[in-house]
């Protein structure tokens, strides 16, 4: 095929070609292999390409009049590529780069391949880091155009200049794609019709011209270079040592700048190593690295930070410090490994990926925004949880929902927990890929995701063992698995044991492992779950094997108990089979099974009696009997419930029917949430529970049905998400209940249910609902997609803390059916999303609401939406008087008053027939301001994603600095800077800044010179600490430092707004050893405005000891000789210095500003004297 085209097309044509493999020139190549250092020979065995890449020919760069253009080969080893790349660029003298490779980044259907967003970052980062011009990739078939700046589009002209435009050319050959839709798009050409294009250099720039082939244009840009622009584009730590900065400057931009590094130890509080280099700006556009004079030597343990001035003299801040790094406690070794006692710590385990981690305490990540480890760096080393619980996990967008994104170390002795919904694949919630070993570790909560689903890992090619996994996992394709997705040939799953459930939308679910291969090993392992399903190859122990394929599995074993829907192998349950040995509930709940199976009960294991299985030794599980309930039954065969203590045995049996025989008094007693999903039924029947006091409610879980039944004078109280009086969540029926008392949470808090799946109906809710932070209903926390909920009403009081809060309901889906139903709140509020009835809808959804109602009187702020109707977020307006007819909750609502629910005349309002309330009679207060029947106009953007929960954006976090307004400074309104040190009992010196207004919010510089260095000319070997903050709105900070030597050394202060800059003794002075002293600190100088005469100051001296006083007199200006003289005195005499001021002093002063010169008198500090013009 290249000699046809060679033959036909190139040939005898002055055109030079670079040839760009791609993933096809791969196939059928006998000696391709993505680790070769020759990858697809057969490709570039056909071109004489440069030998100057770092992974074969295929990798490679050359010029072409002012363009320099880099070539990587999409498919084999791009780490080492970019690494190339880098060297490459920085190499380049020519005026424009262009990086060529198959792979688009950003182009159509290919845009979602397996590991493409990493590499997409990772290409994204480099080229911007390098300001590179234009990346031409090709591999979609489509044509897209797209520039990108800080990771998104440009949005201006200015942005575009800055960012790297990457181009996806069409196809030039018979195969066409539809187009992909990503936000990245932005030109876009999906026409099936071959094409091509002409890059030129022109005046204006760098111009890309693509055609079809019938000379139709597809585009027409030039890319041209930013102006005025520079910024700091690389500072990174290899090898545990920083050897200097890379920048981006343009023409127009700074000529002159300082960057300084600087390592400090964990406090902050005290500087381990400084490196500093001036720089002057090359203004070429693409990336300038600076080295300092020796590497900076970065321990793990230190934190590194980077700081830019426009010089140590000034130090003006130019931007924002940055910290590069922040060190952890110990040394990452097997003896002393790295100590996280942070979420935040969470994310340096990339500063050495190889290293020893141990976890000193548990973590809970709800709510923050958190990068999984490994994702960008394979993890190589060691996490030891120590017996510790990560919690709260959560997938970003574009990432995973594991822990870790992929495994290559070794993980143990871990709890992990999280609740999480993603469209990622593979999905685990320890480790979405596992290449290692993941041991001791248990994984708790629920997981939904498109496939490759496994309760600790999603796509196995490692080793899990002794290992625990009571997640309810779901794929809403296929590959679920209780334990493992997809156990790759080789992978060993051993000793491990399932309790969730699993369900799979497809086929192919396993209670430990969703899919195999030869050589997959699973073995002495056992399945608990509480059910597996799908719509064939669900099985016990693993759902299906590769036709043709034999997997290894070995005394594998599943409790009668489970139930299993959709098996397809028809052989008989077996130990050696996917169905594995079945097991009776009495067998499988003894210790001498588990023993059998080989599972060590001294270092690993210990029996749980009360839960009758293994829980791991490090880190137990408080698991309950599993016994059936000791109660009597009634008729119908329903446990009777007549005591508190009979109440909390639903929590050990929860699969179980009961009814209750007796109200129930729980006033004074602490109650513990019943654990886990209740799937029986509970009949209230016409009973009271009444006083329940806890963190969660009575379920954690409705998953059964629950009816005819009150719960009063409740106080919930959680510390986490999903909180209701009933139950945390539910995905059950609910009826005929009713509830009152009060309910606070962290978020999804509702009065009966702080999630609903399932059904509620003919319920309603007095109690008075809270959320910490975002998600707050009078009935329902959050409505979810498939959840019903219908003649149902609110009358408690309704907050959120931060927004979506609703009388009823603070949050729905498409999928939520909310109905016939009304909000009687006094009031809703929340900062913002406060609507009557539901809170909010997540963007781009829509709920099903029909026939919803608020009274006039209900106070909702602060709204976004202020529609009124039936089926909006407010519900129509009814009268306060209508609303206390009959005919409007029977005519309008619904309502039946004849059998469900009867009329109370007191309350002018339903109750429930079954089990009826004692309402007080309504009254009318006066009121105590007008009422909102029509709601507020919206007062508060919201630019959060809809329907996340917290916070996205914290402060930023700073150790050594914080930010406080002295009580009694007097602030200058025009830039004065003064300080106060105060040295601690613990040695440190806490530091107080008054910049005043010139400097507010500003940046503060804060340099401490060693004894001896002079402020006018520092050096980096001068320096003691350095550091900057952010000053207040008031001009103050307050910074706290530890110094080996606080007393003499000088302190210089500046900051990025309209001050001169502050030098001072950090402590107040020692006392002088010399008796000559200066009698004035500030003087007056005279200058000629004509002429070059020096401008003339006069200093005295004074001599005030009882000798004869005689030393070496020296006067500078910003470290220049004034004058150097020997002065005697006699007791008691003074005398005048008359000194010349020339060039930069008497330029300052002729512009009117002060000067300060240094006068050192014999071995005495040098002594500051300010002269004003």
């Amino acid at each position: 095929m290249w000699d046809e085209i060679d033959d036909s097309f190139l040939s005898g044509l002055d055109t030079q070609y670079a040839g760009v493999k791609g993933n096809h020139e791969t196939y059928e190549d006998p000696d391709y292999n993505s680790v070769a250092g020759e990858p697809a020979s057969v490709f570039t065995n056909m071109f004489a390409l440069p030998k100057n890449g770092a992974v074969g020919e295929a990798n490679y760069s050359f010029d072409r009049g002012q363009v320099h253009f880099s070539v990587l080969s999409s498919t084999a080893r791009l780490d080492d590529q970019l690494s190339w790349l880098v060297k490459d660029v920085r190499a380049s003298d020519k005026k424009w780069n262009v990086v060529l490779g198959h792979y688009s980044y950003y182009g159509g259907r290919h845009g979602a391949d397996a590991g493409m967003d990493i590499d997409r970052e990772k290409v994204t980062r480099v080229l911007d880091q390098l300001g590179v011009d234009l990346y031409i990739g090709g591999h979609d078939h489509v044509y897209k155009r797209s520039t990108i700046y800080d990771g998104r589009l440009a949005r201006t002209p200015e942005e575009t200049a800055e960012g790297t435009t990457f181009v996806t050319m069409g196809s030039a050959g018979p195969k066409f794609y539809d187009n992909a839709k990503y936000w990245w798009d932005d030109k876009v050409d999906d026409e099936d019709v071959q094409m091509g294009g002409v890059l030129t250099v022109t005046d204006a720039g760098l111009r890309l011209t693509a055609y079809k082939i019938d000379g139709r244009p597809v585009d027409d840009f030039t890319v041209t270079k930013p102006q005025g622009t520079w910024k700091v584009s690389s500072a990174e730590i290899r090898n545990r040592e920083l050897d200097g900065v890379g920048l981006l400057s343009s023409p127009g931009s700074l000529d002159k700048l300082t960057v300084t590094a600087a390592t400090y130890d964990a406090s902050q509080q005290k500087m381990i190593d400084v490196r500093s280099a001036d720089v002057t700006l090359d203004h070429r556009g693409r990336e300038q690295y600076v080295r300092f004079g020796e590497p900076l030597a970065v321990a793990p343990s230190s934190t590194v930070k980077l700081f830019v001035w426009d010089s140590l003299k000034s130090g003006k801040p130019l931007r924002p410090a940055v910290t590069l790094r922040e060190g952890l406690a110990g040394d990452g070794t097997a003896q002393t490994p790295y100590l996280i006692d942070s979420a935040d710590d969470l994310a340096k385990i990339d500063n050495d990926p190889a290293g020893h981690y141990k976890l000193a305490g548990d973590l809970n990540l709800s709510g923050l925004g958190r990068s999984q480890i490994g994702r960008a760096i394979a993890f190589t080393g060691v996490l030891d949880g120590a017996g510790h619980t990560i919690s709260g996990l959560s997938a970003l967008s574009g990432q995973g929902p594991g822990l870790f994104a992929d495994n290559h170390g070794t993980i143990e002795n871990l709890v992990v927990n999280g609740d999480v919904t993603t469209d990622r694949t593979p999905a685990g919630l320890v480790a979405d890929i596992n290449h290692g070993t993941i041991e001791r570790v248990r994984a708790d909560g629920s997981l939904t995701a498109a496939s490759y689903a496994g309760g600790i890992t999603g796509h196995q090619f490692g080793i899990v063992r002794d290992s625990v996994s009571t997640v309810n996992v779901k794929a809403t394709t296929q590959y679920v698995g209780g334990v493992v997705g997809v156990a790759m040939g080789g992978s060993v799953t051993q000793n491990v044991l399932a309790t969730g459930s699993v369900t799979s939308a497809g086929a192919s679910a396993g209670g430990i492992a969703a899919y195999g291969y030869d050589a997959t090993e699973v073995s002495h392992s056992v399945a608990l779950n509480s059910s597996i399903s799908g719509t064939g190859y669900a099985h016990a122990i693993v759902g299906r094997v590769l036709a043709g394929q034999t997997a290894t599995l070995e005394d594998n074993h599943v409790s009668r108990a489970v139930p299993i829907s959709g098996q397809t192998l028809t052989d008989p349950p077996a130990a050696g089979n996917q169905r594995g040995n079945v097991v009776s509930p009495t067998e499988i709940q003894k210790r001498s099974f588990y023993e059998a199976r080989g599972w060590d009960f001294t270092d690993v294991w210990q029996w749980s009696e009360t839960g009758a299985r293994p829980t791991l030794k490090v880190a137990p599980e408080p698991l309950q009997a599993g016994a059936t309930p000791q109660l009597p039954k009634d008729d119908r065969g329903f446990y009777v419930i007549k005591s508190a203590d009979d109440l909390t045995q639903i929590g050990t049996h929860l699969s179980y029917d009961y009814v209750l025989g007796a109200d129930l008094d729980l006033s004074g007693r602490p109650f513990t949430t019943l654990p886990g999903a209740f799937t029986g039924e509970l009949d209230g029947a016409g009973h009271t529970i009444k006083g329940l006091t806890s963190a969660g409610g009575l379920f954690t879980q409705v998953s059964g049905n629950v009816h005819d039944l009150a719960i009063t004078d409740a106080k919930v109280t959680a510390a986490t998400a999903r909180a209701g009086i009933l139950a945390g969540a539910s995905t059950g029926t609910v009826e005929r209940v009713w509830v009152s008392g009060s309910v606070t949470a962290a978020s999804r808090a509702g009065g009966l249910l702080g999630d609903s799946q399932g059904v509620v109906r003919d319920v309603y809710s007095t109690a008075d609902v809270r959320a910490l932070s975002t998600e707050a209903g009078g009935v329902i926390g959050v409505a979810l997609a498939g959840s019903l909920t219908e003649r149902v009403f609110a009358t408690g009081a309704v907050r959120a803390d931060t927004r979506n809060v609703g009388g009823v309901a603070g949050y729905g889906y498409t999928g939520t059916t909310i109905r016939n139903s009304i909000a009687l709140n006094p009031t809703v509020t929340a900062p913002s999303w406060a609507h009557r009835f539901l809170g909010r809808v997540l963007a781009g959804n829509v709920a099903t609401l029909e026939g919803n109602w608020a009274v006039e009187t209900v106070e909702a702020t602060t709204q976004q939406e202020t529609t009124i109707g039936p089926a909006t977020l407010n519900g129509a307006t009814v009268a306060k008087a209508e609303a206390r007819g009959q005919d409007f909750w029977t005519g309008k609502l619904g309502f039946d008053l004849t059998t469900v629910w009867k009329w109370d005349e007191d309350g002018k309002r339903p109750v429930l027939r079954a089990v009826p309330e004692d309402v007080p009679a309504v009254s009318d207060p006066a009121p105590t301001g007008p009422p909102l029947a029509t709601p507020a106009a919206a007062t508060v953007a919201e630019s959060a994603a809809a329907g996340k929960s917290g916070d996205e954006e914290g402060a930023a976090r700073t150790t050594a600095f914080t930010t406080a307004a002295p009580a009694a400074a007097e602030v200058a309104q025009t830039g004065g800077i003064h300080h106060e040190a105060v040295k601690n009992d613990d040695g440190t010196v806490t530091v107080t800044v008054s910049a005043g207004a010139a400097a507010a919010a500003g940046q503060l510089s804060f340099l401490l010179l060693k004894p001896g260095a002079a402020p006018s000319a520092p050096a980096e070997d001068d320096i003691a600490y350095l550091g900057e903050v952010r000053l207040d709105d008031q001009g103050n900070a307050t910074l706290t430092v530890l110094l080996d030597q606080p007393d003499g050394t000088m302190l210089a202060l500046n900051t990025s707004g309209d001050t001169e800059r502050h030098v001072a003794p950090l402590l107040p002075r020692t006392p002088e050893t010399t008796a000559m002293r200066v009698l004035h600190d500030t003087v007056t100088a005279t200058v000629k405005p004509q002429g070059n005469a020096p401008a003339q100051a006069t200093i005295t001296l004074v001599c005030t000891g009882a000798d004869k006083c005689q030393e070496e007199v020296a006067v500078s200006h910003d470290g220049r000789p004034v004058d150097a003289k020997k002065v005697t005195l006699q007791p008691g005499k003074t005398r005048d210095l008359k000194l010349n001021l020339r060039d930069e002093a008497r330029a300052a002063l002729l512009a009117g500003r002060s000067i300060i010169l240094e006068v050192r008198i014999g071995t005495a500090p040098a002594v500051q004297v300010t002269v004003t013009p």
